[in-house]
């Protein structure tokens, strides 16, 4: 069943890259003050359905054939500690234990054999759930709403 998360088997040099692109390279992006502040202000909608977007991504991930083993694989714990890394990195610059939790991820991903569009695939899925937060958000700032749309259409924090 093909879906916009994708469906075809990573190959060994696939599986390879991913690892290699997740692994010892992990760096903080260098942000602007003012790709800081949209950040922040992202974040700011995003955690506060925090619970509910995973929970939504979680129902979307079920029904794929390579992230259905992936599902609930955190428990509510695990899922609080995520948050306050993401938090801890945005809000406080410390993007240690946020950038551990992608590369463990992304050696999930490639252990299990996934497409790397899946990877890529989870990341879409979370900006289509986003987004409309962020325009509902900011709906009476038509300006300010632009600048924060289009800064989660070139992020990749999630």
């Amino acid at each position: 069943m093909a879906t916009a998360l994708g469906t075809r088997m990573a190959t060994t040099k696939e599986r390879a890259v991913w690892m290699s692109v997740n692994g010892n390279g992990a760096t903080a992006p260098k942000l602007t003050d003012a790709e800081l502040n949209a950040l922040r202000e992202f974040w700011n909608v995003y955690e506060s359905q925090f619970a509910e977007v995973g929970a939504r991504l979680a129902e979307d991930a079920a029904g794929h054939p390579e992230l259905a083993s992936f599902v609930g694989a955190g428990d509510a714990h695990e899922v609080a500690e995520s948050r306050d890394r993401i938090a801890q990195a945005i809000n406080e610059g410390d993007w240690e234990g946020y950038l551990s939790d992608m590369v463990a991820s992304g050696a999930r991903f490639a252990e299990a054999g996934l497409d790397f569009s899946a990877w890529f695939g989870t990341g879409r899925a979370l900006r289509s759930r986003l987004v409309p937060l962020l325009v509902d958000a900011l709906a009476a700032e038509p300006k300010r709403q632009r600048r924060r749309c289009a800064a989660c259409r070139s992020s990749s924090t999630s």
